[in-house]
């Protein structure tokens, strides 16, 4: 099934590209990329070829200066370009908890334009794969009562510096517990209300940290807080940290994402952002994921495919669900939409004779 597909699209490239027309040739070519990298294939001659047609194309918007730089990246070109042109767009840091775009650090396709879940999902991740690290940003996490406890782990590379964390929002009594690689652990005790606060960390210790987050309460308490710092090109992670805040905050009581704030959740909109969340750290989001994957699997139909309107299955959103769903529990194979997929494999190792769908499934 895999070994056929990948044939398919070595053989339906076309001076390094995919697609006809301006527009289609820049998605096709950036999301087939995409899969060639998920599935090894960077030493295909198809792959190196790809790559350099996109090294030569002008990026339009934040859309695609992020996949391009998402695809320089995973062919071992400097996306610091595209990265720069993604940084000077970034919205700014929004402080009134009332306005709604609130917290602000999100993306719209172009500079000055409002924030929206896909183009800060495309963008976070663009500046994450060409190896921005995030930190850790939580927006309305909720730990169980005593003696709760939640770990996330995060990266703090070597010489960063202005290393902290801030805590915006408490509502019970917390002790927050650091653990840095071969150092000593760093403990608060923090009371119901005690925000904003901000607790220096030790930046002498490179690698992987831990924080465990445990609940000296009776009930249920929900938190927000960021883990940041200055990285060696002098980033201030907490910009990161805070787009995914306004990605896990703009998520829909019934668990997916629309294109804006507040708006209908879309199939697309959800998937892009978990697929970026995937990459900010699946264990430390997994609460948001799940409840993305479970708006996904409400999509589904009697005939095992996928769809925005019911019963009107098809490849493009069978393709995007299945995988947002696994990326939330890889364990689950969704055996019934994995049949649907299978079933309409063509000999040729194509879906519809199309690279595009091709690459989706």
């Amino acid at each position: 099934m895999v070994a056929a597909a990948l044939s398919y699209l070595g053989i339906s490239q076309t001076d390094g590209t995919w697609g006809a027309g301006a527009a289609a040739v820049r998605r096709e070519t950036h999301t087939i990329v995409d899969t060639l990298a998920g599935f090894g294939a960077q030493d295909f001659v198809e792959f190196e070829l790809a790559v350099r047609a996109v090294e030569q194309f002008e990026s339009r918007n934040h859309d695609d200066a992020a996949r391009k730089a998402m695809v320089l990246a995973r062919g071992g070109r400097d996306p610091t370009a595209e990265c720069d042109r993604l940084l000077s767009g970034q919205n700014l840091q929004i402080e009134d908890p009332g306005d709604p775009e609130y917290p602000g650090l999100g993306w719209g396709l172009g500079p000055g334009l409002g924030s929206d879940a896909i183009d800060t999902a495309l963008a976070l991740r663009a500046l994450l794969v060409s190896g921005h690290p995030l930190g850790l940003g939580l927006d309305g996490a909720v730990v169980a009562p005593n003696p709760g406890t939640t770990t996330y782990t995060f990266e703090f590379p070597a010489g960063a510096t202005d290393f902290e964390m801030r805590v915006s929002a408490q509502t019970g009594a917390l002790k927050y517990t650091f653990l840095p690689p071969g150092g000593v652990e760093q403990s608060l005790t923090n009371p119901a209300g005690n925000v904003p606060i901000t607790v220096p960390l030790d930046p002498g210790f490179p690698g992987t940290w831990t924080l465990r987050v445990q609940n000296l309460a009776g009930v249920d308490v929900t938190y927000s807080l960021a883990v940041g710092f200055t990285d060696t090109s002098g980033l201030d992670s907490f910009r990161l940290a805070g787009a995914a805040d306004f990605l896990v905050r703009h998520q829909n009581g019934d668990g997916g994402w629309g294109i804006q704030p507040g708006a209908a959740s879309r199939l697309l909109a959800t998937y892009e952002v978990m697929r970026t969340l995937a990459v900010c750290g699946r264990d430390n989001y997994r609460p948001w994921m799940e409840d993305g994957a479970t708006w996904l699997r409400g999509r589904q139909n009697s005939d095992g495919g996928f769809s925005s309107a019911p019963d009107d299955s098809n490849l493009n959103e069978t393709a995007m669900a299945l995988d947002g769903i696994r990326l939330a529990d890889p364990a689950d194979l969704v055996p019934a939409a994995m049949s649907w997929l299978t079933e309409r494999q063509q000999v040729i190792g194509s879906w519809n004779d199309d690279p595009f769908l091709t690459a989706l499934a």
